[in-house]
């Protein structure tokens, strides 16, 4: 496996657990272990796309800050800084990022405002564009398969 990979995917799992320690201890203050209401302060990295010229990688955390289900938020990290920024206000769902091939746009599904679809992005999650309406999927299992756009 090249160093560069190996660095990125530490560097990602780092990431992962620094986020789930500061999220679980830091508000608690005490040694008494996990309480039922620290399970709402959870956080985990759900899907990771490098840029295909990897200087670049688009994840989501997943949150469970919020009753109902869990929800991704969209993040873009500058490799060579490790310095992370939201896609959009960091507090609207989105995910499943996918990078253009010249790596200077970001495809994802998600919300924003009132509109729920396909958006795309520049690579440093500023001007978001809505591309089209997405529902159902073609999986019979919720939560699962690709989602589809509507025609």
């Amino acid at each position: 496996m090249p160093a560069r990979l190996r660095f990125v995917r530490c560097t990602l799992a780092l990431c992962a657990v620094s986020v789930l320690i500061t999220a679980v201890m830091a508000p608690l203050g005490r040694a008494q272990g996990l309480a039922s209401s620290d399970l709402s302060r959870f956080r985990f990295v759900g899907g990771v796309r490098m840029s295909p010229d990897g200087h670049r990688a688009a994840y989501t955390v997943i949150m469970h800050d919020r009753p109902g289900r869990p929800y991704p938020l969209l993040w873009i990290m500058d490799l060579s800084t490790q310095k992370s920024v939201p896609v959009g206000d960091g507090k609207a769902s989105a995910g499943n990022p996918r990078w253009s091939p010249d790596g200077k746009s970001l495809a994802f599904q998600g919300s924003q405002g009132e509109k729920h679809g396909l958006f795309v992005a520049h690579a440093d999650g500023s001007d978001i564009n809505f591309l089209a309406p997405m529902t159902g999927t073609n999986s019979p299992l919720p939560g699962s398969g690709e989602d589809n756009l509507v025609a």
